[in-house]
């Protein structure tokens, strides 16, 4: 004779309802990720236009490029040689200290919200302010070219040992890795 045992087991109906809520959180994780991620780069852009507007109100203030500037009414630690361009690594490391020294930005160097740096250079006569992380891409090329249309004056580049961001006709590819730097001219 057989002895029946009852065995506890978990219905077909409270799989299928563990599984829909195990569904429903993910998808509220995967979009509040999104939603911080846009608001990373919101900010971001805020930070740009922040310098941008610093860079404008140093230049109309003491007739030089922050970083460039080689007066005397500030109490600089580092001086440019005066020439407009910011080529040496003492006047990129100047360029943020004039900006904070005149008040024209509150902290000693801002770093992005999306996450790398801030950097500037010049090239060709130029000066730009970079987004990237060492050199290395920070951005999806489409996170990237997002900025750049919001921004309005920016170039989406590859970053350095990368060659999956732009290809050679400047158009950007579809990848989704952060490869992609962000570069901003100061004018």
């Amino acid at each position: 004779m057989f002895i029946k045992k009852k065995v506890k087991a978990f219905s077909l109906l409270e799989i299928a309802i563990s599984l829909a809520i195990i569904g429903f959180l993910t998808m509220g994780v995967v979009k509040g990720r999104q939603i911080l991620f846009k608001s990373k780069i919101e900010k971001t852009m805020n930070q740009v236009s922040e310098i941008i507007i610093a860079t404008d109100s140093f230049r109309s203030s003491y007739y030089q490029m922050p970083g460039d500037y080689c007066g005397n009414d500030l109490p600089c630690l580092k001086k440019g040689d005066g020439n407009g361009l910011i080529e040496s690594n003492v006047e990129k490391e100047a360029f943020w200290e004039h900006l904070s020294l005149s008040g024209m930005i509150s902290a000693k160097k801002l770093i992005p919200a999306i996450g790398g740096d801030f950097s500037v250079f010049s090239q060709d006569g130029r000066n730009f302010l970079k987004i990237s992380a060492g050199g290395k891409g920070i951005l999806s090329p489409i996170d990237a070219q997002a900025l750049k249309v919001k921004l309005g004056s920016a170039e989406v580049a590859n970053g350095s040992g990368s060659s999956e961001c732009v290809d050679s006709s400047g158009r950007l590819k579809s990848v989704d890795k952060k490869v992609c730097i962000l570069i901003i001219e100061l004018q």
